[in-house]
C-alpha cells in the first residue's frame, strides 16, 4: 500500500454502482478514498441503464473527495505522456495518484502499465 489512500478510477465506481466490484472492500483496506475530476467527468457523462445505477453513483461521489487538476498534475501528466502513449485522462488520472501519494484502483491495470513504480496499481476484488 501507498499510505493509506486510493484513488478509484471511473471504471471502478461505475461497476460498483453495478454491483461489480464490492466498495466494501475498499472501504476497509484503505483510510481514505478519492477520485479525479477526470474520472467525475467520465462517470456523469456515462449513460447509465436506469435511475437507479445513477443514485448509487450520485451517492458515492457525494462521500468521495474529487481532486480538481492544478499545474503539478498536468506537469507530471506530461512526464508521463512523454514516456509512453498514454492517453491524456489517464495521465492526469495517475498523475493524480502521483501527487496525493495514492494507490490506484482501476480495472483496466493495462492503461497505466510501466509509467511509474511510485504508484501500486491495484484490481478491485469483484
Amino acid at each position: 500500500m501507498n499510505g493509506n489512500k486510493a484513488l478509484l478510477d471511473s471504471n471502478v465506481i461505475i461497476d460498483a454502482s453495478k454491483g461489480n466490484i464490492s466498495l466494501k472492500s475498499i472501504v476497509d483496506k484503505y483510510e481514505s478514498l478519492y477520485t479525479s475530476i477526470i474520472c467525475y467527468t467520465e462517470i456523469m457523462g456515462y449513460n447509465f441503464k436506469n435511475e437507479q445505477e445513477k443514485s448509487a453513483i450520485e451517492k458515492i461521489l457525494q462521500i468521495i473527495p474529487i481532486i480538481n487538476l492544478d499545474k503539478e498534475i498536468a506537469d507530471t501528466a506530461i512526464k508521463f505522456r512523454k514516456k509512453t502513449k498514454i492517453k491524456l485522462p489517464d495521465a492526469l488520472i495517475i498523475a493524480t495518484a502521483d501527487k496525493i501519494s495514492a494507490d490506484l484502483i482501476t480495472s483496466n491495470i493495462s492503461d497505466f502499465n510501466n509509467l511509474t513504480n511510485k504508484i501500486n496499481i491495484v484490481v478491485p476484488e469483484k
